[in-house]
């Protein structure tokens, strides 16, 4: 992803809906680190920042989430999908998209993977929490059966 180096250690949350397996567009949550407190939404599509606007959302301003570790990270959204995609053979399901969301909650708890998995028509198959930095599934609501 291309985050402008004035946002690289302040990333709240990551999420892109309908990725087969990459979404067309990321949509990033972020501290402003030139204006301490307020949140900026950046979108990025391919390698190009092609959004930076400031978060008007009261709820996402009342958040206490930490700035995700991205040296933790051992698994990607193609990991996320790999795994997805595994769930889906295992429930003899066709998996069509996937809607990302990587989010940290604590400093000492490692960062979260959420993939809510869709069949080709959208419908949604189930979902998959995911520790970002194994790969563990944590969850697996919908999904009857594991790999």
């Amino acid at each position: 992803l291309a985050v402008p180096e004035k946002y690289a250690g302040s990333i709240l949350e990551i999420s892109g809906t309908g990725g087969a397996p990459n979404p067309k567009d990321w949509v990033l949550l972020a501290w402003n680190a030139e204006n301490p407190g307020s949140l900026r939404k950046l979108v990025v599509s391919g390698d190009q920042l092609v959004s930076d606007t400031p978060s008007l959302s009261l709820t996402q301003a009342e958040r206490k989430e930490v700035a995700i570790a991205m040296s933790s990270l051992g698994i990607d959204s193609g990991g996320v999908w790999k795994i997805a995609q595994a769930y889906a053979a295992a429930n003899k399901l066709a998996l069509g998209a996937v809607d990302y969301q990587l989010t940290s909650h604590a400093n000492d708890v490692p960062p979260l993977w959420t993939a809510v998995c869709r069949d080709p028509s959208g419908k949604i198959l189930g979902k998959l929490v995911i520790l970002a930095s194994t790969g563990a599934v944590e969850k697996s609501p919908g999904f009857k059966n594991a790999p």
